[in-house]
């Protein structure tokens, strides 16, 4: 679906990517068992998700030619429920998160940028969780590629301690948690130098994107820059329920599913749910750019990977782990743990999510024109109207229908309503 242009001069919603959606969904949606039973890639957490929606019959914005979910409420809870079977060390945000992340960055590229990246990453697209977003989470403990890339599973975190003393007004210095680079904050400024470097092997470049991809999503969960004492940045911090407008999972609802329900999985998984809600990957990432606050988004290309650790650090310590009223969320490891309500806690941590996906996904632009467009400065970030932005669709270059599973992509019919009249968002409340 798109709008004709206003004859009145006002904005016209850009039809190219959802075109070319609507063309392929027949295709991807009468594939959808052929993918699944036909993947030659390492299944894990990722693919339990969708892989136990399509057995359930589920619709859900993962695959086109679905409905978008009518009822947000078990659609939600189904999806919590399945992430909370996830290990300890979860990655941060869950594949919809990272989709999401990849997708936001696509919009920010120079032309020079995207074009090197496509011919990079062909024929998968850069939208596709489980070859580009997620992989670095699917290979995780994978022997072969612990052999090629050994301790990668350390790689998506960096543990700085939450109570690290501080004075206010005084100078903040705090050590890095063990010495060495295994580590986020290490590995995003080594894989970008990969990238950039035209005489490495295609595989390496390749491997390089699909680090990148993943780590600038990781980096700004706040969880996984912060640890207190020695709790895995909230793994073993019961919660007792999560009792959100939208979505709602108790403690004894993720036992039943075989897991528990902590404060690192709201964070990875149901508050990214909440602040989606009844929206489908495809309508969320143009509502993330639409929000965009474009008059601050040029500084916050600034520092370096280890600047933007710390800044999810100081997110976690003073957010991740404290109610609304600013007193601690209890440290004790043993249930039943804290009901987290939008009073005490979920309303007031949305905008931080919201924010940290968005400087995740400019970010990764930066990182990305840096190393592929030789011509590229900060001061020509591409900033685009959200509401007219003519960049090659996401959704384009989708992986083969036989050897690879679905994009997580949304239905046709999930496309957002733009006003003709509608004003520039800086402008706006």
């Amino acid at each position: 679906m798109s709008e004709s242009p206003n004859p009145a001069g006002g904005r016209a919603h850009a039809n190219v990517e959802l075109d070319e959606r609507s063309a392929s969904d027949a295709a991807w949606s009468k594939a959808t068992e052929t993918r699944f039973h036909s993947m030659e890639i390492p299944r894990k957490h990722t693919s339990i998700v969708w892989k136990t929606f399509a057995s359930a019959g589920i619709p859900g914005s993962w695959a086109p030619g679905f409905p978008p979910p009518r009822t947000v409420a078990m659609f939600s809870l189904l999806l919590v429920l399945l992430l909370c079977l996830l290990p300890p060390a979860a990655s941060a945000y869950d594949a919809y998160g990272h989709q999401a992340i990849c997708g936001l960055a696509l919009r920010h590229l120079t032309p020079a940028a995207r074009a090197a990246l496509d011919d990079l990453i062909a024929p998968y697209s850069f939208c596709d969780p489980f070859n580009i977003c997620s992989w670095a989470d699917i290979v995780r403990g994978d022997p072969e590629y612990e052999a090629k890339y050994p301790n990668n599973r350390l790689w998506h975190f960096i543990d700085f301690d939450a109570t690290y003393p501080y004075a206010p007004g005084q100078p903040f210095d705090i050590p890095d948690p063990a010495p060495g680079t295994d580590n986020i904050a290490a590995q995003i400024p080594r894989f970008q130098r990969l990238l950039a470097d035209p005489s490495q092997p295609r595989d390496v470049r390749f491997d390089a994107v699909r680090f990148l991809a993943h780590f600038l999503g990781d980096l700004h969960e706040p969880l996984h820059c912060i640890t207190r004492h020695g709790d895995a940045g909230g793994n073993f911090v019961p919660v007792a329920a999560f009792l959100g407008r939208h979505v709602q999972v108790t403690a004894a609802q993720a036992e039943a599913a075989g897991e528990r329900l902590c404060l690192h999985h709201v964070w990875d998984d149901i508050l990214l749910a909440e602040l989606r809600a009844d929206r489908g990957n495809y309508r969320f990432i143009l509502s993330l750019d639409a929000r965009l606050p474009r008059r601050l988004a040029r500084s916050w290309l600034a520092g370096s990977a280890r600047d933007w650790a710390l800044e999810s650090y100081w997110l976690g310590r003073r957010s991740a782990y404290t109610f609304t009223d600013s007193t601690p969320v209890p440290e004790s490891w043993t249930g039943p743990g804290p009901e987290l309500t939008p009073e005490n806690y979920i309303d007031a941590r949305l905008p931080i999510l919201q924010t940290q996906l968005q400087k995740a996904g400019i970010r990764l632009a930066h990182l990305l024109n840096l190393a592929l467009d030789p011509d590229y400065t900060p001061a020509d970030f591409p900033l685009p109207d959200p509401f007219l932005n003519t960049t090659p669709s996401p959704w384009a270059n989708l992986p083969p229908l036989t050897n690879a599973p679905p994009a997580a992509l949304d239905s046709a019919t999930d496309t957002p309503t733009v006003p003709a009249t509608a004003t520039p968002f800086e402008e706006r409340p």
